[in-house]
């Protein structure tokens, strides 16, 4: 058994939202798996990416935003769960006035497993 602290103590910035890693990758058992808790601010946007080799899991624990399809969007609240498989291009909007959080899983992925210039061309 490995437990990890609740309590996150680096919160990183990135392209839209903000991350604390619960269990980063490299971490054993499952080397390949991230742990993350993921907020976006109201008003903000992640663009539209994909993952070459990671399923990602989305837990909704509080506030609501919107997953953005590259045809569709759909509107999340609390206690609502995504599995996104490698390939799908997705994003996120939060147009509510409270910070959304969520808890993202990231398995059979890696550091540099996101490919964001697939956005990029679709806008």
């Amino acid at each position: 058994m490995k437990i990890f602290s609740r309590e996150i103590q680096d919160w990183e910035q990135e392209q839209g939202y903000r991350r604390g890693i619960l269990m980063p990758y490299g971490s054993p058992p499952d080397e390949d798996v991230q742990v993350q808790v993921t907020e976006i601010q109201s008003g903000d946007r992640i663009g539209l990416h994909r993952h070459f080799k990671q399923t990602e899991y989305i837990y909704v624990l509080n506030g609501t935003f919107t997953v953005l399809l590259p045809e569709s969007e759909v509107d999340l609240e609390p206690g609502d769960l995504v599995v996104i498989s490698p390939g799908e291009l997705h994003g996120a909007r939060n147009s509510s006035k409270l910070t959304s959080r969520f808890l993202t899983l990231k398995l059979h992925g890696g550091p540099d497993d996101t490919d964001w210039s697939v956005g990029r061309a679709a806008t």
